[in-house]
């Protein structure tokens, strides 16, 4: 079953990732390619997921994803980019990973994702031991981004600067699934 409101159908609830948004407006990596958990790298290393550019504008009030393994902290935002740098328009500042499951993170005030828009989702972790749900099984036709998108990581950005400059971030890493939306 396919779940409305997404740019590509949703979610599928037989994955059972239809508990992190049901009615998503984004998500950072195609869901059918959402099967596995995994920790990042290294300690500190953020994780920034280019997102599909927005047909039209578009709210994003809460970012969401699944843990899987509890360990140290995280911070989870948005930004924005204008070629050369990218700009933090929202994050939640350090937190507690919490138990297996569903992490929903409310924005302190909403974002408006401008039609055409460039922006990036973002993940980052004080330790490489909590695991997050991600895309696994990309195909290699697809390196470098699914559907326009670039999957890039920097060390050293816990918790989500204000501000990070595309010539340092470095591809590759895994690929959180990360999903937002109005609700």
């Amino acid at each position: 079953m396919t779940m409305p409101g997404s740019p590509r159908g949703g979610l599928s609830s037989s994955q059972g990732n239809a508990a992190i948004n049901p009615f998503p407006d984004f998500f950072s990596c195609p869901p059918a390619s959402v099967t596995a958990f995994s920790a990042l790298s290294g300690a500190n290393r953020g994780i920034f997921v280019r997102l599909e550019r927005a047909m039209a504008a578009r709210t994003i009030a809460k970012l969401r994803l699944r843990f899987n393994t509890q360990s140290g902290n995280y911070d989870v935002g948005l930004f924005s980019s204008d070629g050369t740098t990218l700009t933090r328009v929202a994050s939640m500042g350090s937190q507690a990973v919490p138990a297996a499951g569903v992490a929903t993170n409310t924005l302190a005030a909403s974002i408006v994702q401008a039609a055409g828009g460039d922006y990036y989702a973002t993940l980052t972790l004080d330790n490489a031991v909590a695991t997050f749900l991600v895309g696994a099984g990309i195909r290699a036709s697809d390196a470098g981004g699914i559907g326009g998108r670039v999957y890039l990581s920097v060390p050293a950005v816990f918790p989500l600067p204000a501000t990070v400059l595309i010539s340092s971030l470095i591809a590759g890493g895994v690929i959180p699934y990360i999903v937002g939306g109005p609700t």
